[in-house]
């Protein structure tokens, strides 16, 4: 990974999610319901599936087109990363998730 910008999506409620998450801990962690518009993509890391809201394809959309490539992540796998960092997290939108 090249690009300081992660795209974090909410992770597919599959079984191939369910079971890397249990293998991190996290099998009873509730995941947020999909912003609505949502496309899926694989994450870059784990390649689970994920679904990346409208406001996160323009923000992606827009670092590509300025020469950045910003990969798109899990949330699971956006917080391994991120453990003991301090990283500025850009809230995009005031929806609440499923809006």
């Amino acid at each position: 990974m090249t690009s300081s910008l992660i795209i974090a999506g909410i992770p597919v409620d599959d079984e191939v999610n369910r079971a890397h998450a249990a293998a991190h801990g996290a099998a009873d962690i509730p995941w947020p319901a999909p912003y609505k518009d949502s496309v899926l993509m694989d994450c870059y890391l784990c390649g689970g599936r994920v679904h990346v809201g409208p406001e996160l394809q323009k923000a992606r959309t827009i670092a590509v087109n300025a020469g950045d490539d910003p990969p798109v992540l899990c949330l699971l796998c956006t917080a391994i990363i991120t453990a003991g960092d301090d990283p500025v997290i850009v809230k995009l939108t005031d929806k609440k998730t499923g809006e």
